[in-house]
């Protein structure tokens, strides 16, 4: 049966024929002399994969700390960096913060951390323009059904504090530690725009330079500071000190494993546009170092804006029904609010506006009236 499913050649030499005669002899061997072959070759594969198995056991046991939560950094004498380290170097980045309902007024919440990949994003900005995509292409959200990286829940406070004890002694002289975070903890510029005005290509833009040869991180449209105005500011402003604590967490490692940090906010945040500036040019504050500790450094920020009449047609370009300008409409804000009033002052309901009439004052309230 085996020999009818060999197809020999036309033209043979007399090596071949000596090889191919002694294949035929290999396969018309008595049937119990192939049950002892097999029978050998399973002996040997199972030594050797028993002793692959106890190599590789051995491995995991002589090294402990690698596992798939851990990070392939170490410190220059080879041991494994801790996850408060490696946030501090920037190896490990703030993806969420999470504030818990019975949070004193003390509490910066916990921070979720990951290792993204920013080289992705420098690679190709346009197909990775915000930050859920990096977030995402990163390994980094639990939802994702691909690859995953490991996240490390840490307190802010708790990563606030090593900084500043690891800046106290990189930088005893509290001038030249304030200088560092100006320098390169702090972010070197910001962007607020109206939305559906081409922001997208500012960051893209951000992201294609680098500084010193060293990446720019550009956290476009992030969740951590979005998060962290809904905590910190109310009708009465914002704790400019607890937003700048997010803003510092996020600009560990620049002037080390990166270049400089640049964000561009969703445009709703345009209506705290005034405190998050304050709030970056503060950022010294969080290791207790007042801001005029160092010579004065204002934080560089544009606004992005365009005709209004062109961004309400952006708007309703994929049709009237629930154009995202319209999505506050059953919940307006403070500054929406107190622009629906009629002209007794007397506040008008969201509710009976068409929905280019509440897009009309939801842009305006971005600074686009």
């Amino acid at each position: 049966m085996l020999q009818r499913n060999i197809v020999l050649p036309t033209h043979t030499t007399a090596n071949q024929n000596q090889s191919q005669s002694q294949f035929q002899f290999q396969i018309n061997k008595p049937r119990h002399g192939r049950r002892a072959k097999i029978k050998r070759d399973y002996i040997v594969f199972g030594v050797f994969f028993v002793s692959i198995f106890f190599l590789v056991l051995g491995v995991f046991i002589s090294f402990p700390f690698i596992s798939s939560s851990s990070s392939s950094t170490s410190l220059s004498d080879g041991e494994p960096k801790s996850v408060i380290q490696q946030i501090y170097d920037g190896d490990l980045n703030l993806v969420e913060i999470i504030f818990s309902k019975s949070s004193s007024s003390g509490n910066h919440g916990t921070g979720r951390f990951c290792k993204l990949n920013f080289a992705s994003q420098l690679k190709s900005p346009d197909t990775i323009p915000m930050f859920r995509d990096l977030v995402r292409v990163s390994g980094c959200d639990p939802k994702s059904n691909g690859k995953r990286n490991a996240i490390h829940s840490v307190d802010i406070d708790e990563v606030i504090a090593f900084a500043s004890s690891q800046l106290s002694q990189q930088h005893p002289d509290p001038h030249d530690r304030a200088l560092h975070v100006q320098n390169s903890i702090k972010p070197f510029g910001v962007a607020f725009h109206q939305s559906r005005v081409g922001s997208t290509l500012i960051s893209n833009l951000m992201t294609v330079t680098t500084t010193e040869s060293l990446q720019n991180r550009v956290y476009s449209e992030s969740s951590p500071p979005s998060t962290a105005v809904r905590q910190y500011c109310g009708l009465d402003g914002c704790d400019t000190d607890g937003l700048a604590t997010v803003f510092f967490v996020m600009g560990l490692g620049s002037g080390r494993t990166y270049g400089r940090n640049f964000f561009k906010f969703q445009s709703i945040l345009c209506i705290n546009m005034g405190d998050i500036v304050d709030s970056i040019d503060a950022v010294t504050s969080v290791i207790g170092i007042p801001s005029g500790a160092a010579p004065s450094s204002h934080l560089p920020f544009v606004f992005v804006y365009r005709d209004p009449v062109e961004v309400m047609m952006s708007h309703f370009k994929d049709g009237a029904n629930q154009p995202n300008c319209a999505r506050g409409k059953s919940h307006p804000n403070e500054v929406e609010k107190n622009l629906l009033r009629d002209k007794s002052a007397n506040e008008v309901p969201a509710g009976s506006l068409s929905t280019s009439e509440f897009c009309a004052a939801h842009l305006a309230s971005l600074g686009g009236g």
